[in-house]
């Protein structure tokens, strides 16, 4: 007993399957999409970095961290500091009014918070804040067996980078 559905067993020269298939155009409008594999660098062990990612790292390297918060409390009256924070940051700010007669102010830079601050210190407001993170200072441990000509130009070293 034969049966003629099972490859396996099949003894056709393969000719059959070659007029089968359907042949390929090479000339057709739509037969090639152009498609980019992110991945790529990676199959080839490549350490080149594509010239987008290169220009978005160096942009976020150059971002300012963003300024801290100042919290104004026993805020009364909110026009009177609505004026004052018109009076030295003009739209570089936004405010939030928040329980207990507080004020969040957050501003959008570096400058614009250390002018809010200094005003808002000028007029002795009720207020805290923290510090920004560019003011903030650094320790090092100096180890015993650094000299100590060495060790003054290594912090000096250091604290430029940390500024950058």
């Amino acid at each position: 007993m034969e049966f003629n559905n099972k490859r396996k067993g099949d003894d056709s020269s393969g000719q059959d399957e070659n007029q089968r298939k359907q042949t390929k155009i090479d000339d057709y409008w739509l037969a090639m999409v152009p498609t980019h594999n992110p991945f790529a660098p990676l199959a080839t062990g490549s350490t080149d970095i594509p010239e987008k990612e290169h220009d978005q790292e160096k942009e976020t390297e150059k971002r300012e961290p963003r300024p801290p918060p100042i919290f104004v409390h026993n805020v009364q009256d909110i026009k009177p500091l609505t004026d004052l924070l018109e009076a030295v940051a003009k739209n570089a700010y936004t405010y939030k009014t928040l329980r207990d007669l507080t004020v969040r102010i957050q501003p959008s830079n570096g400058d614009t918070y250390r002018k809010l601050h200094k005003a808002l210190k000028d007029k002795n407001t009720d207020m805290h804040s923290y510090q920004l993170k560019n003011d903030k200072g650094f320790r090092m441990v100096l180890k015993r067996d650094v000299s100590v000509r060495r060790s003054g130009s290594a912090v000096s070293n250091v604290s430029q980078t940390q500024m950058l």
